[in-house]
């Protein structure tokens, strides 16, 4: 994803988030939208955390600024969308939650690249995910998708539309 502003960014996100109709939420915390060097400028991070009886949503992204030989304004370099058990709390923040709490992870990272956690197995990449293009999703796809299958209860690998495909 590529903005030329904070201000396109946050325009963008404000009508997608208009979208969400949030169902069965017990509280959440943001989201925050912050530039984390000059105000308006890139980079920026997005944090927030949404939560529902026994499950949460924590939902990160930070944006990079491109060169000004490549026209400027920020990409999405780095995402991470996690639906799972509420983690404890450590001195007042979530603890970080092991790998088998999480009953779908989505993330983009520049070391290992777009992937998934699912059912046990972590740091799935694209390669191995069919039906679901990884660095395509947003947050609003993914808040979506999880409150589908909450409403439903259809199956994450269904709602999402992928598979998981064995190792060759």
């Amino acid at each position: 994803m590529f903005f030329q502003t904070l201000a396109d960014f946050e325009n963008w996100f404000d009508v997608e988030s208009e979208k969400v109709k949030l169902e069965g939420v017990v509280s959440q915390t943001g989201p925050f939208i912050r530039p984390t060097a000059e105000p308006g400028e890139p980079p920026w991070a997005v944090k927030w955390l949404i939560f529902f009886k026994g499950k949460y949503l924590r939902l990160n992204e930070n944006y990079y600024p491109k060169s000004s030989r490549s026209g400027g304004g920020a990409y999405r370099a780095h995402f991470s969308y996690h639906y799972g058990n509420i983690p404890p709390k450590r001195q007042g923040s979530l603890a970080w939650q092991k790998e088998e709490q999480v009953d779908f992870r989505i993330d983009l990272d520049v070391r290992i690249g777009p992937h998934i956690h699912f059912k046990g197995e972590n740091h799935l990449p694209q390669s191995r995910v069919s039906g679901l293009q990884i660095s395509d999703q947003t947050m609003f796809t993914f808040i979506n998708s999880i409150q589908d299958h909450r409403k439903s209860g259809t199956p994450i690998e269904t709602v999402f539309g992928f598979k998981v495909e064995p190792v060759k």
